[in-house]
């Protein structure tokens, strides 16, 4: 045996390692495939679910296509009366959710004084972070093409109750309710 391997076993041998670690070697490349099929099934079925949610709460804030919502409540009220969601200039306010992310703020046809303005219209985008939060960026003024705000947070807050009838919205101990808008565009 000995005289056998001295003289024919080194490409004896490595013709049997390379045949045992070529089925090694397909073994372990089935395994890792196998495992990598499972992780991104596993991923996928999550990714489905968090689209599905998030599917779900744009199409409660936008409707089909858009939705036109209006400030209905403060909490607490605005010590400035004149700057309280049931003052002319602050209800003609629209606040515009379009399904593809993008938003409109209308300021309406009534404004208000120095304190609590609202003489500027801008576009921008929504977005729901997290799952829980609403942040809505301005992009640029409406009507005024030199006024740029550069993707500037206009509102951020956390999402406390969400109906086609409803957004309930609290940051640092001050909360923001929004009711779909009965006027037309």
């Amino acid at each position: 045996m000995l005289l056998y391997c001295y003289t024919d076993s080194i490409p004896a041998k490595l013709r049997l390692e390379n045949q045992f670690g070529m089925q090694n070697q397909n073994k372990m490349n089935s395994i890792y495939l196998s495992i990598i099929l499972l992780l991104s099934t596993l991923c996928m079925s999550c990714s489905v679910d968090d689209t599905t949610e998030h599917t779900l709460q744009r199409a409660m804030i936008a409707g089909d296509n858009f939705k036109k919502w209006n400030i209905a409540r403060e909490i607490p009220a605005n010590d400035n009366v004149d700057c309280r969601p049931e003052a002319a200039h602050i209800a003609d306010n629209a606040w515009i959710f379009y399904r593809n992310g993008d938003f409109k703020f209308d300021s309406g046809e009534s404004n208000g004084n120095v304190i609590c303005a609202d003489f500027i219209d801008f576009t921008g985008s929504w977005y729901i972070t997290e799952g829980k939060n609403l942040k809505i960026v301005a992009s640029k003024a409406t009507y005024e093409a030199e006024i740029i705000f550069n993707d500037e947070i206009i509102l951020f807050g956390t999402i406390d109750d969400l109906t086609e009838d409803r957004i309930e919205l609290s940051r640092n101990g001050h909360t923001v309710i929004f009711h779909p808008s009965t006027a037309g565009l």
